[in-house]
Parts: C-alpha cells; structure tokens; sequence
C-alpha cells in the first residue's frame, strides 16, 4: 500500500466512523471500538487537537453508564428530545438548505439522484437521503471507488472517482456542514 492508498484508506475510514456516529447513537461495539483509539496531543490544527483533547478527557472519566448518557446526548442533540425551546441540530441537508427549512427538499431529491446514479440502495429506511450520516457513508464508498480504480487502472478512473467526492462535498456536505 503507498502513500496515497493508505491517506485514502484513512478517509474513507473517517467517513464510515463518522457517518455511523451521526446515525444513530453509540451502541457497545461502537464504544468498545471508540475506546481503543487513540488521539494525537497535536496535528498542526487548533481546532482538531482541541477536539482530541476532549475526546481525551472524556475517554479518560466517562461515568458509570456511558452508553445511556450518550444515548441522552443524541437523543436531545439529533432528535431534540426533551427540548421544546431553542435549536436542534438536526443532520438532515434539506433542513439547512431549503428556504422553509424543511425536510425532503430539492437537497434530498439531488441526494437520492446521486444514490441511484452509484445503484446504492439507502440502509435506513427510517432516515432522508440527505442524512448527514448517510451522505458521509456515501462519501467513503466514493473514495473507495476511487481506491479501487488506482489499484486497478489508475489514471482516468481514479481521476473520475477522485472528481465525484469533489463534487458531492461541494455540493452537498461544505454548503451545510
């Protein structure tokens, strides 16, 4: 595996890991997982490594139930359980791009047009298209196309797999994320 395979293999992990955090709340496997990793004191970039950092701290003194006060965390944060004044930060595209801010707007319907362009079948059925959670799983299987295609061919297939994620973060994830 050379430089360029293993900073695909990284991203398209980090799609999958983060794309599976904003689906739904952390389960034990997930935090099992969570608890192995380990977290850099410094990258070069201020707000990632004040992240690590609470990451960190949090790993290090978690409480006696994690599981349920991260199921609380989701809940009230995605779902906004609980809240009946104030913002939630719901992960759907449309609700941040739409002009009432609605759900399954134009943002869903460019979102399953690319879903079905790729032939990927939406998992959940219970989210939009425009999930941030899926619309990140969507990101790892373009990078994982474009892996593929540099192990394979390389060149213009890479090229063309490497322009789509391009294009879908552009279009999609910057303008709301």
């Amino acid at each position: 595996m050379d430089e360029a395979d293993r900073i695909l293999a990284n991203r398209e992990d980090l799609y999958r890991f983060l794309g599976r955090l904003y689906r739904s709340e952390v389960d034990a496997p997930l935090w099992e997982a969570i608890r192995k990793m380990s977290f850099p004191d410094s990258t070069g970039n201020a707000s990632l490594d004040q992240g690590y950092g609470l990451m960190r701290k949090y790993l290090a003194a978690p409480g006696d139930d994690p599981l349920t006060d991260l199921a609380v965390d989701y809940a009230r944060i995605f779902l906004a359980a609980g809240i009946y004044e104030g913002d939630a930060a719901f992960p759907i595209e449309s609700v941040y791009t739409s002009k009432d801010h609605l759900v399954m707007q134009e943002a869903w319907e460019k979102v399953a047009k690319a879903y079905g362009e790729k032939g990927v079948a939406k998992k959940d059925k219970d989210l939009p298209e425009d999930h941030l959670g899926l619309e990140l799983e969507f990101m790892a299987r373009l990078v994982a196309e474009e892996r593929a295609a540099r192990a394979k061919a390389g060149g213009a297939a890479a090229e063309k797999a490497s322009g789509e994620q391009k294009k879908f973060l552009a279009e999609h994830l910057a303008p709301w994320v």
